[in-house]
């Protein structure tokens, strides 16, 4: 079965637990872990209790429903870029390809190129090559390069390496991704984001003050502007081989 596709729209995200109960057992069930709002899933929704789905590819599940997710519909309604940002296995690739009535964009193209699995990326490419034709690829691929330089232009005040009071790490490369690292050692994934008005750059609840021209850089949080997060260049070879071997 394919599942259905959901988008976390909650602002503290969707608690992950290890398995469904009633709401009077809340207290009894921690959860395992917070997908972050804006997040897409695929998962299954048929045979569960209402307003609970189990994660493809299972064993792990969430509340769903108004004011926590929303429902963007079954697997051939939604853009390849959808699809790839899921765990979505390569079979069910090859059959959205098959029977999708939806075209292949741009935005689609630069969403394949983000899979972090170059064997998974490779044969997504290849598909949509297929699909698409070789002319028709190219041209597509002509405006992602473009595409490419320009948004790299546009984040180049939160590129670098930085360090943060609480001990926290951080890589922002040339596309908008995060690479950080806890104190612990443990694993921070996250991506800069461009506004869809090209007017700021963000982070979560967090938008870039470019105002400022100091070698720090200062994120406000968008609601309350007085609330800021400092990230101070680090340019020691230290920093830059503890987040090179961790990823």
């Amino acid at each position: 079965h394919e599942g259905v596709f959901h988008r976390v729209i909650h602002e503290e995200g969707a608690n992950l637990y290890r398995e469904m109960f009633d709401e009077s057992e809340a207290s009894e069930h921690p959860r395992a872990g917070v997908i972050p709002e804006g997040t897409l899933i695929r998962g299954f929704v048929d045979g569960r209790p209402e307003g609970w789905m189990e994660l493809a590819p299972g064993g792990a599940f969430i509340r769903i429903g108004k004011g926590r997710t929303e429902d963007l519909g079954a697997f051939m309604d939604q853009k390849l870029a959808t699809v790839v940002q899921t765990t979505t296995p390569i079979s069910m690739v090859k059959r959205w390809m098959r029977g999708s009535p939806n075209e292949i964009t741009l935005q689609d193209v630069m969403q394949v190129r983000e899979i972090e699995n170059e064997r998974v990326r490779l044969a997504v490419e290849e598909l949509a090559r297929e699909r698409m034709g070789e002319e028709a690829y190219e041209r597509v691929q002509n405006q992602l390069f473009e595409t490419i330089d320009g948004r790299r232009k546009r984040l180049t005040k939160a590129l670098g390496v930085f360090t943060t009071q609480n001990g926290c790490v951080w890589h922002v490369t040339g596309d908008g991704k995060i690479r950080g690292l806890h104190p612990d050692g443990s694993r921070i994934r996250d991506k800069v984001m461009i506004a869809p008005d090209n007017s700021a750059l963000e982070l979560g609840p967090f938008r870039l003050d470019e105002s400022r021209t100091c070698s720090c850089i200062h994120w406000l949080r968008k609601e309350n502007p007085e609330n800021q997060w400092v990230w101070q260049q680090d340019h020691s070879l230290e920093t830059r081989t503890r987040i090179g071997n961790a990823f």
